[in-house]
């Protein structure tokens, strides 16, 4: 019979760390986000994951985020 795990999600903390920067900050990274890799722009409130190969700014973002005056709307 298999072993029931320790733990269940529910029960953990994660902490996720992301790559995060201004627009001028990812116009500027040579680097493309590695394969699986979350970047953040903090300005346009842009989330994307890297494939290893696209620029930041070639990437799509995850969450469409539209801007309406000055008010965001997901």
């Amino acid at each position: 019979m298999a072993e029931e795990p320790s733990s269940t999600f529910k029960d953990e903390l994660w902490i996720m760390n992301f790559n995060k920067g201004d627009t001028a900050h990812w116009a500027t990274q040579a680097r493309p986000l590695e394969e699986g890799e979350p970047g953040y722009n903090t300005e346009t409130k842009d989330l994307k994951i890297g494939d290893g190969v696209t620029a930041f700014a070639d990437l799509p973002s995850i969450n469409p985020i539209f801007k309406v005056g000055d008010v965001y709307i997901r």
